[in-house]
Parts: C-alpha cells; structure tokens; sequence
C-alpha cells in the first residue's frame, strides 16, 4: 500500500488521533484505476469473497477492517484511530443485474448522467 513507507509508531506519539478514511474503496472509476471494473460498496466493513473483481488483491485490503488492522499493525494505539464514515453514495449506471444480487459486483458502462 501506499503508506507503507510512513513510519506510523512514530508518528502516534506526536498525534492525538489518525483520521482514517474508509470511503471510496470502490466506486464508478472504470478506466481511471484496473480494479474497479464492477459495482461495489463504496465504504465496505470488510472484504467479501462474492466479489468477482479480478483483481482480488486489492479487494482483500479495500475495506474498513483491513485499513484498521494495518494501522494496528504498524503501532498505532487503538484509540488514536477515528474512522470516517461517508454521507453520500457512488451510483452505476448500465449495471448488468440479476436477481440473486441485485446488481451487486455487476458489470456497468457508466456512471449516472
């Protein structure tokens, strides 16, 4: 990931919290990144193996729990981590649907005009 090269335990100790952003781990962005070619929750709890994005390596780390957990890791005390929780929400447009999941990881074509 990204932040990897941040050395976080040292960081802690000069913060009083770690804002976290836990939104847009998936969204209508087919064509600006190669993993987000199916609809998907924008703001997921954790990982789910339905998900039939190809890429499955960013889905194991594209959600709340995964972001937490490597905050915990890297030495970031539990209570200096405050997740932010999006008010808004991504829409698709052109979703292949079917009735056992309501579009959910679906193709789509666009996003909503």
């Amino acid at each position: 990931m990204m932040y990897k090269n941040i050395e976080w335990a040292k960081l802690a100790q000069y913060c009083d919290w770690i804002n976290l952003m836990s939104y847009d781990f998936h969204g209508p962005f087919k064509g600006i990144n190669d993993y987000d070619t199916v609809t998907g929750f924008n703001a997921a709890l954790y990982y789910d193996p339905a998900n039939k994005e190809a890429n499955k390596t960013v889905n194991l780390n594209f959600n709340v729990n995964s972001a937490v957990q490597t905050l915990l890791i890297e030495g970031i005390p539990k209570s200096k981590i405050n997740v932010g929780l999006p008010f808004y929400g991504r829409g698709y447009a052109g979703v292949e649907g079917n009735a056992t999941n309501n579009g959910l990881y679906a193709d789509y074509s666009s996003v909503p005009g």
